[in-house]
């Protein structure tokens, strides 16, 4: 597993794909990118960005790095964009893990694991989920957890 979030740029032309966001593999396969165009990256919970690139691109790395930082100021917007490429029905886990989540329109369904610790679910609904629903830490209180899901979650 990748760091969270992970996507694909490309130097040349600051285009963006993502797929699986814990995974670069599992995105370049199932995307069919040509990795010599594009390049891995990250952005991170805490607001890191890293675009890497290698010394034949177009950019360097500060320069990419800042260029999505323009597109995307906070880890939250570049979530919510992520969040609405792939869709309501996302293929994969999520960890969200201490997430800021006001505001975040999660997708109807995750076919993986849904990681919400330690975020505050007040207004969020929570997604049908295939794998496991880890909610440790967080106040239920008011938070309704659909029926089917409640042997699925982890307190």
């Amino acid at each position: 597993m990748c760091q969270f979030i992970s996507f694909f740029h490309n130097p040349a032309t600051g285009g963006i794909k993502v797929h699986d966001l814990t995974s670069h593999h599992k995105t370049s396969e199932a995307l069919g990118l040509d990795l010599d165009k594009w390049r891995e990256g990250h952005y991170l919970k805490d607001g890191t960005v890293e675009c890497r690139v290698i010394e034949t691109d177009k950019h360097d790395r500060t320069y990419c790095d800042e260029r999505l930082r323009r597109k995307f100021p906070t880890f939250k917007d570049f979530l919510n964009w992520c969040l609405k490429q792939v869709g309501d029905y996302y293929s994969g886990s999520l960890y969200l893990s201490g997430c800021d989540l006001k505001g975040v329109k999660l997708p109807k369904e995750v076919s993986g694991s849904l990681d919400l610790s330690y975020c505050d679910l007040k207004g969020v609904k929570i997604p049908d989920v295939s794998g496991t629903l880890d909610l440790r830490g967080c106040d239920l209180n008011g938070v309704k957890i659909p029926e089917h899901l409640k042997n699925k979650v982890i307190i």
